[in-house]
């Protein structure tokens, strides 16, 4: 994924260059959101933190996460560690430090709704009368059976979200296939057709980057679902080879 997602933002980069477009090409032409961008790229960048210091959060969190993995709620008190870290870091970076506040938990508000409500769709979707036809329609797929749990569950997660491995991973460990190996594959293939208009990642996309579905969506998609699809087609002929 870091491979194609490289290549495909360097081949978008090179060509958006040739047609002579920048940041505010994506504005269409409106004047208050071109003059804030213009503003915000006037601001002094000495006052910015530095790329070590703006990463050192993200590389504790995930550090702490792994040392700590086996204690209960780890995840919770990383984050909770880390947003303590960060107003240390970059107290003299923040002017208006409840606004700062106020904006985090704005966005992780809409953020955890958007991720949330695409599971609890999946959820009440496993109750419908006719999910258990579609499934047993679908795990009578000829082939091998690694790979009909990557297109499976590439087929089902649109829909459903993280509740397919619950569904799923049973049958496939039943079948003799190492519990981790059908969590991989599961876990990758899940991301393979998700990008889609309606899931939380696309939603939290645009708030964040500011662009809209012409500008963004395609190229997040092409990013997002082709490199899953690439790294699943990897892992599963990795898996066939070494077990």
């Amino acid at each position: 994924m870091f491979i194609f997602g490289t290549w495909y933002m360097h081949f978008v980069l090179n060509r958006s260059i040739q047609r002579n477009e920048n940041f505010y090409s994506y504005l269409e032409n409106d004047e208050s959101k071109i003059q804030a961008a213009k503003e915000e790229e006037m601001t002094d960048h000495k006052k910015l933190p530095g790329f070590t210091l703006s990463i050192m959060p993200l590389v504790i969190l995930i550090a702490v996460i792994f040392i700590f993995s086996k204690v209960e709620n780890i995840i919770l008190i990383a984050l909770a560690l880390t947003i303590c870290l960060c107003a240390v870091l970059f107290n003299g970076y923040i002017d208006d430090h409840t606004g700062v506040l106020n904006d985090g938990a704005t966005g992780a508000v809409g953020s955890a709704f958007g991720a949330a409500s695409a599971v609890a769709f999946g959820a009440v979707l496993t109750t419908a009368p006719a999910f258990e036809s579609v499934k047993n329609f679908l795990l009578r797929m000829p082939g091998p059976a690694l790979v009909s749990l990557g297109v499976i569950t590439a087929l089902l997660s649109p829909v459903m979200g993280s509740t397919v491995i619950t569904q799923l991973g049973e049958t496939y460990v039943s079948m003799g296939i190492p519990a981790e190996v059908v969590h991989r594959v599961a876990v990758i293939a899940g991301g393979a057709l998700t990008f889609i208009p309606q899931s939380g990642a696309v939603i939290t996309f645009n708030a964040v980057s500011g662009l809209n579905f012409k500008h963004g969506f395609i190229h997040a998609c092409i990013l997002s679902n082709v490199g899953f699809i690439i790294s699943l087609i990897t892992v599963i002929l990795a898996a066939q080879l070494l077990y």
